[in-house]
């Protein structure tokens, strides 16, 4: 249920940011990545509360595109922070190839991203492979992503003067950075 909820929070925020200022690119953004984020929650909320097995492996092959999430995240960070790398157009292909090499590994291969759910107590949960190097450098890729967008925001925090930018890059670094920090902690391999 709390993935039903974070799905629901998650398009509410984007929606509420892009009604903000239609035209801003840093809110278009912020809701892609925001409804990235809800089709993620949503998808593991099915698989969670799927009856069969057939039906928690649709979910999973559903779910195959959430590494856009972490190409979204550090997009939207770049722009935030007003990074210069954004004016070097090979950033791009940076940011979204591996998303697109990896949701494409897993929605056309077996046992290399992801295997097959395991039904736990609450419910139907994804399995990484033991052996992948793939797998291994997927989950590398997205953590790395991940520590970036950490680094990027601190830095512009700490390099900001303006006092009500200060404060809204502060909020921002923590609503950003503390999820990242619980995600890298607590989402490990059994």
């Amino acid at each position: 249920l709390l993935s039903l909820f974070a799905a629901a929070i998650s398009i509410a925020l984007g929606v509420n940011v892009f009604l903000l200022n239609r035209s801003a690119k840093l809110n278009r953004l912020f809701m892609l990545t925001m409804i990235f984020n809800a089709y993620w929650a949503f998808c593991l909320f099915m698989m969670s509360q799927s009856a069969t097995l057939e039906d928690a492996v649709f979910w999973q092959t559903v779910l195959c595109f959430w590494p856009f999430i972490m190409s979204l995240l550090l997009h939207f960070t770049l722009v935030y922070t007003e990074s210069s790398l954004l004016k070097n157009k090979f950033i791009y292909f940076a940011l979204y190839f591996p998303a697109l090499f990896f949701s494409l590994t897993d929605l056309t291969t077996t046992n290399v991203i992801s295997t097959t759910p395991v039904l736990k107590f609450w419910g139907y949960q994804n399995t990484l492979p033991n052996n992948s190097v793939l797998c291994w450098l997927d989950n590398l890729w997205a953590c790395s992503f991940a520590v970036l967008s950490m680094i990027f925001f601190v830095r512009y925090y700490n390099r900001l003067t303006n006092k009500t930018k200060r404060k809204q890059a502060k909020i921002v670094t923590i609503a950003l950075t503390a999820p990242i920090i619980l995600a890298l902690i607590t989402d490990r391999k059994e």
